[in-house]
């Protein structure tokens, strides 16, 4: 029942109000006629005749009744808001994936009426509704494909501010609204998902890759990738990838130099955004070795020495306190703690009923007569004979395997479950071992066992595709390490995002870390293409209870009625 606005309902109430005056003005009068019979009844006539007062009262009741029926007829504001057409407004889609698409842009909102939003990390206003054509164009440069979006808040900023939004993407935005497929996708996109890199036991600890690549085509492909460290180049493999698929494919490369691994494709592509993936390099410990001994063993101390990435470390037997697993392997020399530790440990030749495997007895013939090969201690050991002074037997307890034995009984064994032990039944001091090459092989294989399902990474190489997360309580620098630049982030920001792939460092106060970032799986490109679909009807809200006018025409009725009793008749 909203017709009219403020402007046109004070119109009519003017027009109204005039004929009305104009017709109290003009009103005819009665002709008096003298009549013999009427006499009698003038003076009762005279006492019933109406004042000129109540002629004015009812013209007044007249005009308010006009008024508020007028006023009947106003639009609410909301109801004049719906007079009028709401403006359209574009969202646009700034996702990764949509960086082809974008190409299509201008031919779709070039010359329209309607306003457009870009819906990146941040809603924000390209140009509003009713911009001219040069406005749209300036607007439109600064459109670009980033790493994420905000549909569902500009939707619901658009529909806020009366408007009727229509989102501009490459996929269903599962939103109640009216969505259209923008431009063609990528066709024979090729792709690096993901690259992993994590250091092995050796020592140095080689370094184990894994790049998954993906072939989004419809045809199988050739795919030529390179892998580079931050200082150099580290070599070329080319994976056959069916078409549709992806293939995981794993690389073992020597310590390099650097911080940061690459895989990147070496052909161009519809999509070359993900052409290139980042990961760390692992960051490795050094071996923590322990050696515990009431005389010093140069053989030990020179054979560990001249290995690479070893820390070691000499404590008398009466100084030794638990290491509590700090320590990578613990070698108790001639000595025995009177707990057993929970590291990795090697008894030579402990006292009498000490260890995991305390010896038992002296064999009467100082000979090996049995050597087990197959176990990763001695698998590849150059051992071919070796002459000892003295041998104990040991006592095997349950869990030990055999390592060696001489004909009387066992003197080493070995023990593979946590926490590990190997125990040799002789002074390595009182032997030809140490002048052999297969003491240090011995002890090197034995610090990598010792080494095995423990955490030697000094911190867990960190790759994320959803943005940097910050410590709100302080401001931030992040400056890229592969040439994209530097971004600041204000106290507060508990993520930064829209970053693209690459490497960086992450600055917040004193503190600073590395950071690995690539893109997220949902912003791959698409190939479909297709119609706006339309948005889900939905129900207009009514206002609770009778509407305003319903009101005003019933006080316009009462006055006329109240006109009625009161006017001259």
């Amino acid at each position: 029942m909203s017709l009219l606005s403020t402007g046109q309902a004070l119109g009519l109430f003017a027009v109204c109000a005039l004929a009305l005056v104009i017709l109290f003005l003009l009103r005819r009068k009665s002709k008096r006629i003298v009549v013999a019979s009427l006499v009698p009844w003038r003076l009762v006539v005279k006492r019933r005749v109406n004042p000129l007062w109540r002629a004015l009262i009812a013209l007044v009741l007249q005009i308010l009744a006009v008024a508020l029926g007028c006023w009947a007829l106003v639009a609410g504001p909301e109801a004049q808001e719906a007079l009028a057409e709401a403006p359209t407004f574009f969202i646009v889609d700034t996702s990764a994936s949509m960086g082809p698409r974008l190409q299509a842009l201008p031919e779709r909102v070039l010359g329209s009426q309607a306003g457009l939003v870009a819906a990146g990390e941040e809603v924000s206003l390209v140009f509003a509704p009713g911009s001219s054509v040069a406005r749209q164009q300036a607007g439109l440069l600064r459109v670009q494909a980033g790493q994420s979006q905000s549909l569902a808040e500009a939707v619901t900023l658009a529909r806020a501010l009366g408007a009727q939004p229509i989102v501009l993407t490459d996929q269903d935005p599962e939103l109640d609204v009216a969505w259209e497929l923008l431009g063609q996708g990528v066709a024979g996109d090729l792709a690096v998902l993901s690259l992993q890199a994590s250091a092995g036991p050796g020592l140095p600890p080689e370094i184990q890759v894994v790049v998954q690549v993906a072939n989004n085509g419809s045809e199988d492909a050739e795919i030529p990738v390179l892998l580079r460290s931050s200082e150099q180049e580290i070599g070329q493999s080319t994976l056959t990838v069916p078409a549709g698929q992806s293939l995981s494919q794993g690389f073992v490369i020597e310590p390099i130099l650097g911080t940061w691994l690459s895989a990147e494709i070496l052909v161009e592509d519809p999509f070359p955004s993900n052409n290139v993936a980042f990961g760390l390099l692992p960051q490795v410990r050094p071996a923590r070795v322990r050696i515990v001994s009431d005389a010093p063993n140069r053989y030990l101390r020179d054979a560990f020495g001249v290995m690479p990435g070893v820390e070691l470390q000499e404590v008398s037997a009466s100084r030794y306190v638990d290491p509590q697993g700090s320590v990578d392997l613990l070698i108790f020399d001639r000595v025995a703690p009177r707990r057993l530790p929970q590291s990795p440990a090697l008894y030579i030749d402990p006292p009498q009923g000490a260890g995991p495997f305390p010896p038992v007895g002296v064999a009467q013939e100082p000979a090996f007569t049995t050597w087990d090969f197959s176990h990763p201690l001695l698998d590849g050991v150059a051992l071919r004979h070796v002459e000892v002074e003295q041998l104990s037997l040991l006592e095997a307890r349950p869990g030990a395997r055999l390592l060696a034995a001489s004909a009387e009984g066992p003197v080493a064994l070995v023990r593979d479950q946590e926490p590990k032990a190997v125990v040799l039944g002789f002074d390595v001091t009182r032997s030809d071992l140490p002048l052999t090459v297969a003491f240090p092989q011995l002890l090197y294989k034995m610090l990598i066992w010792s080494r095995q399902g423990m955490d030697t990474q000094v911190a867990p190489s960190i790759g994320t595709d959803a943005g940097v997360a910050l410590d709100p309580g302080a401001s931030a620098l992040v400056r890229s390490l592969t040439g994209e630049g530097e971004w600041t982030a204000r106290a507060g920001t508990a993520r930064l995002g829209g970053l693209p792939p690459g490497v960086y460092t992450v600055q917040q106060g004193s503190e600073q870390r590395l950071l690995a970032l690539n893109l997220p799986a949902e912003e791959r490109p698409t190939l479909g293409s297709g119609e706006a679909r339309p948005e889900v009807a939905q129900a207009a809200l009514l206002p609770r209870g009778r509407p305003a006018w319903v009101w005003l025409v019933l006080a316009a009725s009462a006055l006329l009625l109240l006109e009625f009793v009161v006017a001259e008749r």
